[in-house]
Formats: structure tokens, C-alpha cells, sequence
């Protein structure tokens, strides 16, 4: 496992950072990209430069994660959003004071956008776990939720 940055903690789950570190068929190199990729007629190897220097490795696959980023560009004016670009929901909604941007006289439903009807869930929400099965089920709970709103005319 190749890591540009110098641990695999600040952008991992602890959990899974000690999984990595126990596994006897994994070994990680800190400080290190891929600055190439070379094969016949798939990939055979991969160039790293890191601390030791630049190396050819042998590969089979290459899985990329360079990092998260909410793809919120395009409606993060009409839909407000964290300081990151994350979606607002719920009660995150009402940290501020100003509430002249929310229409209704209730407060906005769990997952609930700031428009309201419009429902939010998954990784592209603030404060979400940033979990397969989190979304999974934050998409259980919108559907319940647009049935909410539905049934009380917004």
C-alpha cells in the first residue's frame, strides 16, 4: 500500500489502520507515489519514488484513492453547504442564528435539505459516517422521510 502522505491515520478509520497493520500480506510504504505504470497488454508494474528513491515494482492492479471530495459544485448556491462543500441537513441547519433562508415555519426534518422537500443522504452530507452501509440506510430513512413530508404537505 503506497500512502503520499506520512501515516495512513489522518484519512482512514483507526480500525481499519490496525487491520492494515496486522495483516502479514500487506505492507505499507509512507512518502510514496506512482509516477508510472508500464505492461504489454495490462499492467505489469509500477513506478514509486519515495523515500529510498525511485523503484519499478511488480503489479497486477493498481486501486487509486487520492481522497473525498463532495462533488456539490453547480448547486452549492442554491443548497447550503459546510465550509468543506458538504450538504447541510437537519439540525445542522439551524446552528445559525439567520433563518431567513429556510421557508417553513417547522424545522427542517432529519435529512432534510435547505429546500425543503429535498432530501440529502450519503456521503455528500455534512456529519455523514462516510460508510456504505451508513448510506444504505440514511437512503432508507430519506424514502420514510419524503413520505413524512408528503403526508404533511411540506
Amino acid at each position: 500500500m503506497l500512502v503520499r502522505g506520512g501515516s495512513l491515520g489522518h484519512s482512514m478509520s483507526r480500525y481499519l489502520v490496525q487491520r492494515i497493520q496486522r495483516h502479514g500480506r500487506i505492507s505499507v510504504r509512507t512518502h510514496t507515489q506512482v509516477t508510472d505504470g508500464g505492461g504489454e497488454d495490462r499492467l505489469e508494474t509500477v513506478t514509486v519514488k519515495g523515500r529510498v528513491g525511485e523503484q519499478i515494482l511488480p503489479a497486477d492492479a493498481l486501486f487509486v484513492l487520492i481522497g473525498a471530495e463532495p462533488l456539490s459544485a453547480g448547486v452549492e448556491d442554491w443548497l447550503r453547504c459546510d465550509e468543506h462543500g458538504y450538504f447541510m441537513t437537519g439540525r445542522d441547519l439551524l446552528r445559525s442564528s439567520d433563518r431567513s433562508w429556510w421557508p417553513l415555519e417547522r424545522d427542517p426534518l432529519f435529512l432534510e435539505s435547505s429546500q425543503p422537500g429535498l432530501f440529502v443522504a450519503g456521503d455528500i452530507r455534512s456529519g455523514s459516517v462516510k460508510r456504505v452501509a451508513s448510506a444504505v440506510g440514511e437512503g432508507a430513512m430519506a424514502a420514510s422521510l419524503v413520505h413524512s413530508y408528503l403526508g404533511a404537505d411540506g
